[in-house]
């Protein structure tokens, strides 16, 4: 049966806004890639340290991190201000102070990797892979990000097909291929059934450099106790600030 002209209309626009989805992916992929040949050379051409001298330095990571977090009693004198005057309700920008904290704490917590880094590798591939996940996931709640995007224009991808492939082929094709090259070009998961679907595959990477598990878990830990910090500042941040934005602000 023919298209209407409503559901021609449709799918034009689902065809006009393919690029405009991808368009911040395909500005981000050259710092993913950059940040992966990084964490390919070290993986490649360092010695471990042992398990527990690894467990050690975690852990005085993660105190270092607690005396370096956001001070909630600063962010809350700051919401309670805002809140109780009329004038920075209606011109103060808070999204731009949570952006703005949320940078400054992730910030602070890469710098406390690096420094581990100096002498223990392992805390440099730890803070590359999380980069990654930066870059990946974002760090502002409720914004767009790269996995976000991707998986955006998959449905996009689906839709077009299911409902419009009959007379779009060579865009569905063409669309299909950018996808398939932005996650290979990337190393994200592709497939939508996968739990890792639209993350970062650190598991090819370990198997291209011939990683053992052993120091595969080593690594893995310093990724989580990075990425487990910032999400902490992350959250401490949105709680005391994140309510002003139910007010408009």
């Amino acid at each position: 049966m023919a298209f209407t002209a409503s559901e021609r209309s449709i799918c034009n626009k689902m065809v006009f806004d393919f690029d405009a989805v991808v368009a911040p992916v395909r500005a981000g992929k050259g710092q993913v890639r950059d940040a992966t040949t990084q964490l390919s050379s070290l993986l490649n051409s360092t010695s471990f340290a042992s398990e527990s001298v690894i467990n050690t330095a975690i852990q005085d990571f993660l105190s270092d991190v607690n005396n370096n977090l956001p001070d909630t009693t600063e962010l809350e004198e700051i919401a309670h201000l805002i809140d109780n005057c009329a004038y920075l309700k209606d011109n103060f920008d808070t999204a731009g102070i949570i952006a703005s904290s949320i940078n400054s704490a992730v910030g602070k917590i890469d710098q406390l990797m690096n420094n581990v880094g100096t002498s223990l590798p392992e805390f440099n591939m730890g803070n590359l892979a999380s980069s990654i996940n930066d870059l990946l996931f974002g760090n502002i709640p409720g914004s767009d990000t790269i996995s976000s995007l991707m998986q955006n224009a998959d449905k996009l991808i689906n839709c077009l097909s299911a409902y419009c492939g009959g007379e779009y082929p060579s865009q569905v094709s063409s669309f299909t291929d950018t996808m398939n090259e932005l996650y290979e070009d990337m190393n994200i998961v592709s497939d939508p059934i996968s739990p890792n679907y639209g993350k970062y595959d650190i598991d090819y990477v370990y198997g291209q450099a011939g990683v053992g598990l052993a120091d595969q878990a080593k690594v893995n830990s310093v990724i989580s106790a990075a990425d487990g910090s910032k999400n902490l500042a992350i959250q401490k941040i949105d709680d005391v600030l994140g309510g002003l934005k139910t007010f408009g602000l």
